[in-house]
């Protein structure tokens, strides 16, 4: 299982470096932010179908932690911000709203399968 977890989150991971290294810093940056948020709601419906019982324990690990792992940053976000905002109010300001849609995201993905039953 090890093995198959490594080999989504490189994937993950690819797929990630695919999206965000095309382009400037701006547009990198964006990039970032709509990779995360992507991320949210994708597993949101991982989740949510494990809860309801339509997806395995090792297709949630592979896909949830593997793949939606190596494809969602966390620390490159923050770095983005870091490096954009250069002071803490800006980047506060732009961290909240993108925090909110992710948790939102998140909600809605286990929601839309059902997952809360």
């Amino acid at each position: 299982m090890i093995v198959l977890v490594g080999l989504a989150g490189g994937l993950g991971a690819a797929l990630r470096w695919i999206a965000s290294e095309s382009g400037d810093a701006k547009r990198r940056r964006a990039a970032t932010s709509s990779i995360n948020l992507i991320g949210s709601l994708a597993l949101g419906v991982i989740v949510g179908l494990f809860r309801s019982g339509r997806l395995s324990e090792d297709a949630l690990l592979i896909v949830g932690v593997g793949l939606l792992g190596g494809f969602t940053t966390f620390s490159t976000w923050k770095v983005d911000l870091v490096e954009e905002a250069k002071t803490l109010t800006p980047m506060v300001a732009r961290t909240g709203p993108v925090l909110v849609a992710g948790l939102v995201l998140a909600w809605l993905g286990i929601a839309i399968v059902g997952g809360f039953n």
